[in-house]
C-alpha cells in the first residue's frame, strides 16, 4: 500500500482503466482483479493480472521504473517488496499496484486468486487468508481441493500432473464447483456450494440462483464463455458489469 486512504470504486476503477489502457499494448490479455473486480465500495489497491505478449510487459513495467513513472512498493525494511517475472508490487501516481503476470496455460487459477478475497469473512476468522486460503487446502482439512490436488508454483495439480486452467470456469469445473460471480466470491459462498452437493448445485441452477453469473443476467458484456474478463461496480446492492474496454472508456470519460 502507498499509505493513501481508501477511494470509491468509481475513481479507482477510473485510474484502472487507465492504467489497462497503457499497458493493453503490451500485454495478450489483461484483467482487473482483486476487490475492484468483486465490486467493494471502497478500495485501497489495484490488482493486474496480464498475459504478456513476449518480455514486452516486463521491458515497459522497468522502462516506467528508469523514467520515474513508478516506483518499486516497499517493505517496512526498504527493500523491495517484489520486482520479478511473475509479480512486480509498484505505486503509479500515488496507488499501490500489485502487477501478476502468468501464461495463458495458468490465467485462471490466477484469476481466481488474485480476485479473492484474501481476507475471512465473519465467522470465518480461522481461515485468515479468506476464500484462497480455502482454495488451495485439500477438502481433507475442511477446504475446497479435491483428494490428489495442490496447488504449487501457480499451479493446480493433480498427483505429479499439471492442470491447464485457459478459463476461471476450469479451476470451478476441477473444484467440483459452480463458476460463482465474483462479487459473491466468500468463505460463505464457496462453503454453501461445496456443501450442495452435485444434486443441490444443479437445483440452484435451474432456479438461476443469483451466485450463479449468466449471459441473461449481464448481457451489456457477457459472461457464461462470452466475454469473462468483467469487474463489476456497486449499484445499491446490485452489481455492474464492466469490461476491460468499457473500463477504459470509463478512464477516457475522467
Amino acid at each position: 500500500m502507498s499509505g493513501k486512504q481508501r477511494r470509491s470504486w468509481l475513481e479507482m476503477a477510473a485510474d484502472a482503466g487507465e492504467l489497462v489502457h497503457q499497458l493493453a499494448p503490451v500485454c495478450q490479455r489483461i484483467l482487473v482483479a482483486g476487490s475492484l473486480r468483486r465490486g467493494k465500495p471502497q478500495i485501497g489497491d489495484i490488482e493486474i493480472v496480464a498475459i504478456s505478449e513476449g518480455y514486452t510487459l516486463l521491458d515497459a513495467t522497468d522502462a516506467w521504473l528508469a523514467s520515474r513513472q513508478v516506483a518499486k512498493r516497499l517493505k517496512s525494511n526498504n527493500t523491495p517488496i517484489a520486482w520479478g517475472a511473475r509479480f512486480r508490487a509498484m505505486v503509479w501516481r500515488g496507488v499501490s499496484v500489485d502487477l501478476f503476470i502468468t501464461t495463458p496455460e495458468q490465467w485462471g487459477l490466477i484469476s481466481v486468486i488474485r480476485t479473492g478475497p484474501g481476507t475471512p469473512d465473519v465467522g470465518f476468522e480461522q481461515w485468515r487468508g479468506g476464500a484462497n486460503q480455502m482454495l488451495v487446502t485439500p477438502r481433507a482439512k475442511g477446504g475446497l481441493l479435491p483428494d490428489g490436488m495442490r496447488v504449487a508454483e501457480g499451479w493446480l495439480w493433480h498427483g505429479e500432473k499439471r492442470l491447464a486452467t485457459r478459463e476461471e470456469r476450469d479451476v470451478f469445473r476441477l473444484l467440483e464447483l459452480p463458476l460463482i460471480a465474483p462479487p459473491l466470491r466468500s468463505c460463505a459462498e464457496y462453503m454453501r456450494w461445496k456443501s450442495a452437493g452435485q444434486n443441490g448445485i444443479e437445483r440452484l441452477r435451474e432456479q438461476h440462483h443469483p451466485a450463479l453469473p449468466t449471459f441473461q443476467q449481464w448481457p451489456s458484456v457477457g459472461w457464461d464463455g462470452h466475454n469473462p474478463d468483467v469487474i463489476f461496480a456497486p449499484f445499491g446492492g446490485e452489481w455492474r458489469p464492466y469490461s476491460m474496454d468499457m473500463l477504459q472508456r470509463l478512464a477516457e470519460r475522467g
